[in-house]
Parts: C-alpha cells; sequence; structure tokens
C-alpha cells in the first residue's frame, strides 16, 4: 500500500491532477503504439511493392545476374561506403556498375532494405559528395529504367 502512495504522490497534488496525469500517460502509450505499428505497416507495404514490381520484371524476362548472397554482400559494400564520416564514392559506383539490368537495381535496393530508418535512396540522398546523377547515367546507358 506504502508503495501505491509514493507512486501518486510523485503525480501531482489533488486527485483531479493525478488522474489526467495517468490519462495522459495512457494516451501517450496508445499513439506511440499505434503510431509505430502505422510506420511499420509502411516499411513492409513498401518492401512488399517492390518485391512485387520485381517479380514483374522477372515474369517479363529479365534474369537476375547474382546470387541471393551478392546482393547481399553489394549492399552491405554500400551500407559501408556510406556509413559514418565520409563517402566512398568508388566503391558506390563499383556496385552501380556492376548491375546489369532493372531486375538486378531492384533486387540491390531489396537487399538494402532498411538501414538506420532509411531505405538505399534516402541513404544515397544524404550522402554529400555522391553524384547521383553519374550512377542515373550510368543505369540509364545500360537501359535500365530505375533511377535514384
Amino acid at each position: 500500500m506504502s508503495n501505491n502512495k509514493v507512486m501518486f504522490s510523485s503525480l501531482g497534488g489533488t486527485i483531479k491532477d493525478k488522474i489526467f496525469s495517468i490519462v495522459l500517460i495512457l494516451i501517450i502509450i496508445v499513439v506511440l503504439y499505434f503510431g509505430t505499428k502505422k510506420i511499420i505497416t509502411l516499411i513492409k507495404g513498401a518492401q512488399l511493392s517492390e518485391k512485387s514490381e520485381l517479380q514483374q520484371l522477372i515474369n517479363s524476362g529479365q534474369t537476375l545476374s547474382y546470387t541471393e548472397s551478392q546482393y547481399k554482400t553489394y549492399a552491405n559494400k554500400l551500407y559501408v561506403a556510406m556509413k559514418g564520416l565520409g563517402t566512398d564514392t568508388t566503391a558506390i559506383y563499383a556496385v552501380f556498375n556492376a548491375m546489369r539490368n532493372t531486375a538486378d537495381v531492384m533486387k540491390l535496393v531489396t537487399a538494402f532494405g532498411v538501414r538506420d530508418e532509411e531505405d538505399l535512396s534516402e541513404w544515397m540522398a544524404g550522402e554529400k559528395f555522391l553524384d547521383i546523377e553519374i550512377i542515373n547515367k550510368t543505369l540509364r546507358a545500360k537501359g535500365i529504367e530505375y533511377q535514384f
């Protein structure tokens, strides 16, 4: 019983203040719960959309040039090249030079996923020393439709 008195004594003076504080805390918890749930749903929806676009490309005759593990390796190279101070543009350009078709780029984007709350496009957009137009020009020259 004394624990409850200590807990409630820290919430405010009157009973109304205490009830208001408890209701406010409950509202915040509910908002955070549903907000987080919505964000997760949006991320999953975007990933499903990318997967279905990739599947459409494969169904239309494009083939993946690499194994699943190679796309993950390429995605990790991009992450390491952009993470922290400085940008290893040579490594980034090399990864995109290795992409042979739109399906390859879509698979790379899927393999990269969301890291530190950002997808590949967001990571690249945040890189001050990365010339995205060089990457897009390289992709266009290969007939790759995906652009950053």
